[in-house]
C-alpha cells in the first residue's frame, strides 16, 4: 500500500506496481488466506470492495447480462515485460460491431489494467458482462464482475491440459461456479513443448518462452464462445426469468 495521503486517509486503491522501483512505503500488508481456493477469496473480495466504497454483490441475481440483447466486453490489455499478451485486440474491437446472434450485439472496450487505479479497475469490472484475458493476474478482476457474468480466458497452446502446469485452473477454481468460465486455447504448439531435449534448464527456458509468447484471439473462437453463452440464455431455454433485470 502506498503512503499516499488525504488528510487522513490513505489512498488504499493503488497497488504496487508490477516491477517495483526503489522506493520507501509507510506500510506492506500482506493477505494469506486460509484456503488456497474457496469461499475466502469470495470473502477478501466483498471486504476489499466494502473498504473502496462498493455496493454488495451477493443479493443480485445471476444473470449472464445487463441489458438484454447486448452484451458489454472489457478486453484487458497486460503490457507486461513477460509478454503473453493478446496480440490483436485492435481487430477484435473493430470486428465487434458486426456481431449478431439470435438479436443479440456487442460492445466491446479494453484497458490496460496496470494504468489504473484499483478502485477504476473494480469500477470497469463491475460494468461489463464479459471480461477477455490471458491466464494471468488479470484473470483475478473477474472476481469482480456481478454474479453469472463471463471470465473468457485465453492460454497458450500446450498449456491447456498440461498436468505440469499446477495453476493452470487457478482462476477458474476461484470464480465457478459464480461466474461462468470460458477457456480459448490461442496460437500454434511451441518448439518449447515437447521434443527430447535433454538439458532440464533448456528445457525449462523454452517452456517459459512459450508460456509468454504473445498470440492472436481468433475472431472465428471468440465470436464462437460469445454465441454459447447467448445460447446458455434461461430465458431462451424457458426457465422463469422474470427476477432478471
Amino acid at each position: 500500500e502506498r503512503d499516499d495521503v488525504l488528510g487522513d486517509a490513505r489512498v488504499k486503491g493503488q497497488p504496487l506496481p508490477r516491477c517495483a522501483k526503489r522506493e520507501c512505503f509507510a506500510r506492506l500488508g500482506l493477505c494469506r488466506p486460509g484456503h488456497v481456493f474457496g469461499r475466502d477469496a469470495w470473502l477478501a473480495r466483498q471486504a476489499l470492495d466494502t473498504a473502496l466504497g462498493f455496493d454488495d454483490l451477493r443479493a443480485e441475481s445471476r444473470s449472464f447480462y445487463t441489458t438484454r440483447q447486448r452484451l458489454r466486453v472489457l478486453f484487458t490489455i497486460r503490457r507486461s515485460s513477460h509478454g503473453r499478451d493478446i496480440a490483436n485486440i485492435p481487430e477484435l474491437l473493430a470486428a465487434c460491431p458486426s456481431f449478431r446472434h439470435r438479436g443479440w450485439s456487442i460492445h466491446c472496450n479494453a484497458v490496460p489494467f496496470a494504468t489504473l487505479s484499483l478502485r477504476e479497475t473494480i469500477a470497469r469490472v463491475r460494468a461489463v458482462d464479459m471480461l477477455v484475458c490471458m491466464n494471468g493476474g488479470d484473470c483475478i478482476h473477474s472476481m469482480h464482475l456481478r454474479a453469472g457474468r463471463t471470465l473468457v480466458e485465453a492460454i497458450n497452446r500446450g498449456f491447456e491440459d498440461n498436468p505440469d502446469v499446477g495453476w493452470r485452473d487457478l482462476f477458474r477454481q476461484r470464480v465457478e461456479p459464480t461466474l461462468r468460465f470460458k477457456r480459448i486455447v490461442v496460437g500454434a504448439l511451441h518448439a518449447g513443448r515437447g521434443g527430447n531435449l535433454s538439458d532440464v534448464t533448456l528445457r525449462a527456458s523454452r517452456a517459459r518462452r512459450a508460456w509468454n509468447q504473445n498470440n492472436n484471439l481468433s475472431w472465428t473462437s471468440f465470436s464462437s464462445v460469445v454465441r454459447s453463452v447467448i445460447d446458455e440464455d434461461p430465458c431462451r431455454l424457458r426457465v422463469d426469468c422474470r427476477h432478471i433485470q
